[in-house]
């Protein structure tokens, strides 16, 4: 007893919590196929069978019509997306980007400090696009986690992930790639008929939604809940768990090209420097 470490509240709290979900939680797909026959379920009991006419009379029910239907009419949605997060890739993998990445992980010196830079840029990354927060707070954090381990420095990589995933999870759809505020001020959108009954006109526009004060404001006072609540319940003692539990590989890794070669900017253009 005399050996045990005393721990705020919140961290212990935290690190509790974080173990039991650990210990019941599925992986995410089982949620689907759940999900799935649930909707199935439900779709036997509560809803009348309808009937196809087109088909020669064949019965459907709603729920094998909108997986036959309605799948392949999310394609063209499908496939925004798919370019969004591999833009994001190639931006936040690029040498000059990753470089910076690399620089910015290596100055946190313990949990809280790392906890609050990975959900700082990831927040920033998010506003801009949350694709590139996605990807790009995915690599800091593996960044951060791997500078720790390499320099010896004890830093608790399950705490810097999650924070690295605030932008995706906080705040996003109050940025720049926002997908309401986007398709609301897009004309022809599907709800053009009600907002012009509202409003008068079928578009809302982005003064309205994403550069409004209100939104702003949302988004800075969330940004700093974020950041204090990261300190709070990050461990900055006590008995942590680096990168190298959970991906020993990324230690024998090498950077990018340009980070091996180091790019810089000069007034003629990109010059790479041989090592």
């Amino acid at each position: 007893m005399g050996d045990e470490v005393r721990r705020p509240f919140l961290e212990a709290f935290g690190e509790s919590l974080e173990r039991r979900v650990r210990g019941v939680m599925p992986d995410p797909f089982i949620f689907a196929i759940l999900l799935t026959f649930i909707a199935i379920i439900l779709d036997l009991i509560l809803l009348r069978p309808i009937q196809h006419v087109g088909l020669g009379g064949t019965v459907k029910f709603l729920v094998y019509s909108a997986w036959y239907g309605g799948f392949w009419k999310l394609l063209t949605f499908s496939m925004q997306m798919t370019l969004i997060l591999v833009t994001g890739y190639v931006i936040a993998y690029h040498p000059l980007v990753y470089r910076i990445l690399s620089r910015i992980a290596r100055l946190p010196r313990d949990t809280k400090q790392a906890a609050v830079l990975a959900a700082g840029v990831s927040i920033a990354l998010s506003y801009l696009s949350w694709g590139l927060s996605l990807i790009g707070g995915a690599i800091l954090a593996r960044e951060i986690g791997r500078q720790a381990s390499l320099q010896g420095r004890k830093i608790h990589y399950p705490a810097v992930v999650a924070a690295a995933y605030s932008g995706l999870g906080l705040t996003w759809h109050w940025g720049l790639t926002a997908s309401a505020p986007l398709l609301m001020n897009t004309p022809g959108h599907f709800l053009a008929s009600v907002v012009k009954e509202l409003y008068g006109t079928e578009t809302v526009p982005l003064s309205q939604t994403i550069f409004h004060p209100y939104t702003i404001i949302n988004f800075l006072l969330i940004t700093l809940a974020a950041l204090a609540i990261y300190w709070l319940i990050s461990p900055s003692r006590g008995p942590v768990r680096g990168i190298e539990e959970f991906d020993p590989e990324a230690l024998k890794e090498e950077a990018p090209s340009g980070e091996k070669l180091g790019w810089r900017l000069s007034r003629t253009g990109w010059r790479t420097r041989e090592p």
